[in-house]
């Protein structure tokens, strides 16, 4: 465990983590975040306020996002421009890349699809893979293959790679590849605030708690976080009202009041019949078949849904 929390809080420091420690004794940490916490706007401080009020403590969900200038970026002036960051202060992977690519520590293939891996003929290790670069064949070799890409595409390569060798796919001996798919599922609600709101200041800025996140011994499973944020779903801004008058001033501002957002998000632990597989019915332009994924929910899950 020491380990693997010492390899978080490098990413965390990689990347630029803002948070506070949660009250609980399981989000205890050896060392704070990089970051220090950004204080409650004026749209979420209230609302901190009233979810506080049901005796769950919250606080701020961890976000990559600098709140002092940190690492050469700026310091996040919540413009709610957080889809494409226009001073940095968002951490995105390019900012990595592109100092890689300084280095020439890597090289990019963009518009590349590597979707069959090809094993050596008398050892069990991949050699090459077989890719489409700018729609034109192309093999790549390289003495180590890494398969980082998400949750469904490593298992959907390997798979892809099946041989005589191997006719279940690549590191399948035993079947378990694209099984045990983990995941969560969520509740969502919308509800009215008592309280004046002031939208579009900083839409990605939440309260988090994990206050149900473990359960005690002898008690039903749960394990379960919980979420609140502003929505605008519904309430984007609209030069018309549903009578069709223009709206000015106050009345356009009134009208695109938000509301907020609770989600309760629950663990889905894995499950043998939860699995990824092909799905032959459906191919890619390329003539392979796409990943198809069983979602079944494990017992423990389904009893807490």
């Amino acid at each position: 465990m020491a380990e693997l929390e010492r390899y978080y809080c490098e990413a965390e420091r990689k990347l630029g983590v803002f948070d506070e420690p949660g009250p609980s004794a399981e989000d205890a940490r050896t060392e704070s975040y990089p970051n220090r916490p950004l204080a409650a706007h004026l749209q979420l401080g209230p609302l901190e306020r009233g979810a506080e009020r049901s005796g769950i403590p919250f606080w701020n969900t961890p976000v990559p996002q600098n709140t002092v200038p940190y690492d050469g970026r700026a310091a996040c002036v919540r413009g709610n421009t957080c889809a494409i960051c226009p001073n940095g202060a968002r951490y995105s992977p390019d900012f990595t890349f592109l100092k890689l690519l300084d280095e020439k520590a890597i090289s990019i293939h963009p518009g590349t699809l590597a979707p069959k891996r090809i094993m050596a003929e008398r050892r069990p290790r991949i050699v090459a893979a077989d890719a489409v670069e700018q729609d034109e064949p192309v093999t790549f070799r390289t003495p180590v293959f890494v398969l980082a890409s998400g949750h469904t595409c490593p298992p959907h390569r390997l798979l892809l790679s099946a041989k005589s060798r191997f006719p279940n796919g690549l590191a399948n001996s035993t079947g378990k590849v694209g099984r045990h798919m983990t995941g969560h599922c969520c509740v969502t609600a919308q509800m009215e605030v008592p309280f004046d709101s002031y939208r579009g200041i900083f839409d990605t800025h939440a309260l988090l708690s994990r206050h149900y996140f473990r359960s005690k011994p002898g008690e039903p499973y749960v394990r379960h976080a919980l979420r609140i944020w502003e929505s605008t779903t519904g309430r984007e801004p609209r030069l018309k009202n549903g009578d069709n008058q223009i709206l000015f001033g106050d009345d356009l501002l009134n009208d695109g009041r938000s509301r907020a957002t609770p989600r309760g998000y629950y663990d889905t632990h894995p499950d043998r019949d939860r699995r990824l597989t092909l799905n032959p019915a459906t191919k890619s332009q390329y003539g392979h078949p796409l990943p198809k994924i069983e979602p079944t929910l494990d017992a423990a899950a389904r009893r807490s849904a």
